[in-house]
C-alpha cells in the first residue's frame, strides 16, 4: 500500500457533505479542520460526534470521528504523510468488493473519489485512476448544474473544493505508476482549479493565524511539486516556481495590502467606511500595545497567573477579530454575491496567475538576476514506507529578463543551517574562523548561481528559512574577494515583490529619531554597542547616534529631528507617512521564546526615551515588532533601523523573518534597512552618513548601501565584515 496525504484525507471527509442543508455545518466543518491541523484532538473529537450526527451523507467512507481516530493513532501533525494500518481495513469494512469495482454505479461524484482512494490503498492504481476520472466528470457536471440553479452556498463550495482533490489524487496515482509527465499535467490542472476558487474562499483566511495555516499547507506541497518536476524533466514553465511566486510571503502581503487599503480609504465602498477603517486600526494598535505590555509580566500568584493567561487569550481573540474586520473592509467586492460576479473574480485571478512567472521575470533589470530560494522536503512515492519524504534541502530558481528560469540545488538544509549559525557567531565576535566559513557558504550558495551570472551586477535575493539571516555580501569567492565587491544585493520576501510598482506618495518630511534619553533621571554617555541587555538597570547612551543625527540633518534639510527626552515611543507611534523614518537607538531580540510569550513579533523591538522608568510618553518605551506593525508608514519610502539586531527574528519557512523587518513592511514601508547583529556605534555612524550621501547623489537604495559598505571595507580599521556587513536593504531597490 502507498501513502496518502493528510490534506487529501480531510478533503475527502469534507466533500461527503455536499448536500448539507444545515447553514452552520460548513462553518463547523472549517472549525473541525482547524482543530485537526493544530492537533487539538480532544476538541476535534467532541465536535466530530456532533458533525457525524448532523451530516446528511452517512455513507461516506470517512466519518469525522474516524478521522480523529486515525490522527491519534498515527501521530498526524499536518506535516507527515503516514501509513496507518487500520486505514485499508476500515475501507474494506465499509466498501464491499462489489461496490469497490469501478464499473459499478456510483451514488455521487464524491463516492467515486472515495472509491478511488480505497483502490489506491489496495494497490489497484489503474482502477483508482478510472475512479478519479469518474469523480472529475461527475463533479464538473454537478458544479455546472448548481451554478445554473444560482446556488452559491455550501453545496457549491464543497463541490468546487472536491474537484482539485480528485485531480490531485489522480496525479499521485500516475506518479506512483511511473508516469511523471502525465502526473505533472494533472498537478497543473489541480492547482489551476484550486486557484479559480482562491479569491472566493479568502473569507476563510481573514486573520493572521488562519492565513499562516493556509501558507503552511501550501508550503508542504512544494516538496512534491519540485520532486515531480525533476523526475518529469520539466524545464522552463515551472509549476513549482509558479506556486512559490504565488504563495511565498502571501500572509505578509495580505496584511500589508489590507492595512494600506484601509488607511488610504481605497477599500471603502460604503459611506463612512473610511472612518470605520481608521477606528479599526486604532483599536488594533491599542490591543497590540496591551498584548505587548502583558507578555512580559510573570506574576507569582497562581490566581494572578490564571487571570493573566485568560487576558492573553482574550487579547489574541480580539486581535484576530480586528484583523478579520480589516480584511473584510479592505476587500469588499459586490460581485461575490452573484454567480456571474464570482465567475468574473475567478477569471481575473486566473489571468493574473497565468503569466505570473513571465511578468516577474520581465521586471528583473537587465544587469540583474532574481534568486528565488526555497527550503523543501523531497518526495519519492516509490520509496519504501517511512522513507518517502527525504531530508530537507535548499534550492533556488534563478531567472532574469533574458534568462529562462533554472532550478539549482543548494544542498542539505541541516548542513547549511549549521554553517549559517556558525558563520554568524564568528562574525558577531569578529573571529578569524569567519573567512573559511564564508568561503564554504559561497561555494554552496552563490557559486552555482555565478555560473549563470555573466554580465550581472545585481542580485535580487528572496531567501527562505535560516538563509534570511545570512549577509550574502560577506561571502568569499574563489579568488578570496567578498561578494560585495562583485554585486549589489537587494533582499525580497518573494520575487512577486518586483510587481509592486504602484506606491503611495509620502505625507510628511523625513523624520530622524536619535539619541533617546533612556533614563529620564539622567545618565552618563558611554560609547559602546547598540544592543539591549535586559539585565542592565540603566541603558547606556549612544553618543554615535547624536553625531549621526547631526550629520544626517545636513543631508536631509527638510527633516524633522527629535532626540533626548522627546524621543519617546509615543512620538514614534504618532508618525503619519514620513518620506524617510530614521531611528538610531538600542535594538533587541529575545532568543528565548518564553521571555515574550509565544508571539514571535514580541521578541524583537526598539527602546526609546524613558525606558528605564517604563515611561515614554503614554507608553513604556519598548516598541515591539507587534506594535510597530500598525505604525502609519503608508507612503514612507525608506525606514532605516540604525540599531543592532533589527533584521533578526523568528524564521518561518515561506514567510520570512518575524520581527522588525516584517513589521515595517506590513506597516507600509517601501524599503527597510536593518542589521543582523550587534553593530559598532562609531562604524555605524560612518556607514549611515555614507549611505545618505549616496542617496543625496541619486543612487538607488540598494546601490547606495553597497557604496557605503565598500568605503568601510577599503578602510583598514573597518575592513572586517563585522563592521560593514550587518546591514541589509530589503524591499524596493531604486532611487528615492
Amino acid at each position: 500500500m502507498k501513502v496518502l496525504g493528510w490534506l487529501l484525507l480531510v478533503s475527502s471527509l469534507l466533500v461527503g457533505c455536499v448536500a448539507a442543508p444545515d447553514p452552520n455545518l460548513l462553518r463547523d466543518i472549517q472549525v473541525f479542520q482547524r482543530y485537526m491541523e493544530e492537533g487539538r484532538y480532544d476538541e476535534a473529537e467532541a465536535l466530530a460526534r456532533d458533525l457525524d450526527r448532523r451530516s446528511p451523507r452517512r455513507d461516506s467512507l470517512y466519518t469525522f470521528s474516524y478521522a480523529v481516530q486515525l490522527a491519534r493513532e498515527s501521530g498526524l501533525d499536518g506535516i507527515r504523510v503516514v501509513e496507518p494500518d487500520a486505514f485499508f481495513t476500515k475501507a474494506i469494512e465499509v466498501l464491499d468488493p462489489v461496490s469497490m469495482k469501478v464499473e459499478g454505479p456510483s451514488d455521487s461524484p464524491t463516492g467515486w473519489n472515495q472509491r478511488g482512494v480505497a483502490l489506491y490503498r489496495s494497490g489497484d492504481l489503474p482502477g483508482a485512476i478510472a475512479a478519479f476520472d469518474a469523480a472529475e466528470r461527475g463533479l464538473r457536471a454537478q458544479i455546472a448544474a448548481l451554478r445554473a440553479q444560482g446556488e452559491l452556498g455550501p453545496a457549491l463550495t464543497l463541490s468546487e473544493q472536491a474537484l482539485p482533490v480528485a485531480i490531485a489524487n489522480r496525479a499521485l496515482c500516475r506518479w506512483t505508476l511511473g508516469q511523471p509527465k502525465q502526473a505533472l499535467a494533472d498537478a497543473r490542472l489541480a492547482l489551476s482549479e484550486r486557484a479559480a476558487q482562491d479569491p472566493l474562499l479568502l473569507v476563510g483566511y481573514r486573520n493572521e493565524r488562519d492565513m499562516l495555516l493556509r501558507a503552511n499547507a501550501r508550503q508542504k506541497e512544494l516538496g512534491a511539486l519540485i520532486s515531480l518536476e525533476q523526475e518529469a524533466g520539466a524545464a522552463g514553465d515551472s509549476l513549482a516556481l509558479l506556486a512559490i511566486l504565488e504563495n511565498k510571503g502571501w500572509t505578509l502581503q495580505r496584511l500589508a495590502q489590507a492595512q494600506a487599503a484601509v488607511r488610504s480609504g481605497s477599500g471603502a465602498t460604503q459611506p463612512g467606511a473610511g472612518q470605520a477603517g481608521q477606528n479599526l486600526l486604532a483599536r488594533l494598535e491599542a490591543f497590540n500595545r496591551q498584548r505587548a505590555e502583558l507578555s512580559t509580566s510573570q506574576p507569582s500568584d497562581p490566581a494572578q497567573r490564571a487571570a493573566r493567561e485568560q487576558r492573553l487569550a482574550d487579547l489574541d481573540w480580539e486581535i484576530r477579530e480586528l484583523q478579520a474586520a480589516i480584511q473584510v473592509l479592505s476587500s469588499q467586492d459586490a460581485r461575490a454575491y452573484s454567480a456571474a460576479g464570482q465567475t468574473q473574480i475567478s477569471a481575473e485571478y486566473l489571468r493574473w496567475r497565468k503569466d505570473l512567472v513571465e511578468r516577474v521575470r520581465s521586471r528583473v533589470p537587465g544587469d540583474a538576476l532574481l534568486v528565488e530560494m526555497v527550503r523543501y522536503r523531497p518526495f519519492a512515492p516509490l520509496e519504501a514506507e517511512g522513507r518517502q519524504w527525504g531530508a530537507e534541502r535548499y534550492a533556488a530558481y534563478v531567472l532574469g529578463a533574458r534568462r529562462t528560469p533554472r532550478l539549482v540545488d543548494l544542498g542539505p538544509a541541516a548542513e547549511l543551517d549549521d554553517l549559517v549559525v556558525r558563520y554568524r557567531q564568528a562574525l558577531d565576535a569578529d573571529l578569524p574562523a569567519q573567512r573559511p566559513l564564508a568561503r564554504q557558504l559561497d561555494r554552496q550558495l552563490l557559486q552555482p548561481v555565478r555560473a549563470q551570472a555573466d554580465n550581472v551586477r545585481q542580485l535580487y535575493l528572496a531567501p527562505d528559512g535560516v538563509l534570511n539571516l545570512l549577509p550574502f555580501a560577506a561571502l568569499i569567492d574563489e579568488q578570496g574577494h567578498y561578494q560585495l565587491e562583485r554585486y549589489t544585493f537587494n533582499y525580497l520576501t518573494s520575487g512577486r515583490d518586483l510587481l509592486d510598482s504602484v506606491q503611495s506618495a509620502p505625507r510628511g518630511p523625513a523624520l530622524i529619531v536619535a539619541d533617546p534619553q533612556f533614563s529620564l533621571q539622567g545618565g552618563t554617555p558611554v560609547a559602546g554597542l547598540r544592543s539591549l541587555d535586559f539585565s542592565r538597570v540603566e541603558f547606556s547612551q549612544l553618543p554615535g547616534t547624536a553625531e549621526e543625527a547631526r550629520a544626517l540633518a545636513g543631508l536631509l534639510p527638510d527633516a524633522l529631528q527629535i532626540s533626548g527626552a522627546e524621543a519617546t515611543e509615543s512620538r514614534i507611534k504618532a508618525v503619519a507617512g514620513p518620506r524617510i523614518l530614521h531611528i538610531a537607538t538600542h535594538g533587541f531580540f529575545l532568543g528565548n521564546p518564553q521571555e515574550a510569550g509565544e508571539n514571535p513579533m514580541l521578541r524583537s523591538g526598539l527602546v526609546f526615551a524613558g525606558v528605564s522608568q517604563l515611561r515614554s510618553g503614554q507608553d513604556d518605551g519598548v516598541l515591539t515588532a507587534l506594535e510597530a506593525s500598525t505604525l502609519d508608514l503608508l507612503g514612507t519610502q525608506l525606514v532605516v533601523l540604525s540599531a543592532c539586531d533589527t533584521g533578526v527574528g523568528q524564521v518561518r519557512q515561506g514567510e520570512g523573518v518575524f520581527g522588525l523587518r516584517r513589521a515595517m513592511l506590513q506597516a507600509g514601508a517601501q524599503t527597510v534597512v536593518m542589521s543582523l547583529w550587534q553593530v559598532d556605534d562609531q562604524a555605524t555612524r560612518d556607514l549611515m552618513i555614507g549611505y545618505y550621501q549616496q542617496l543625496a547623489k541619486g543612487s538607488a537604495r540598494a546601490e547606495a548601501l553597497r557604496n557605503a559598505q565598500l568605503a568601510l571595507l577599503r578602510d583598514s580599521r573597518t575592513a572586517s565584515p563585522y563592521y560593514w556587513a550587518a546591514f541589509l536593504s530589503a524591499g524596493q531597490a531604486g532611487p528615492l
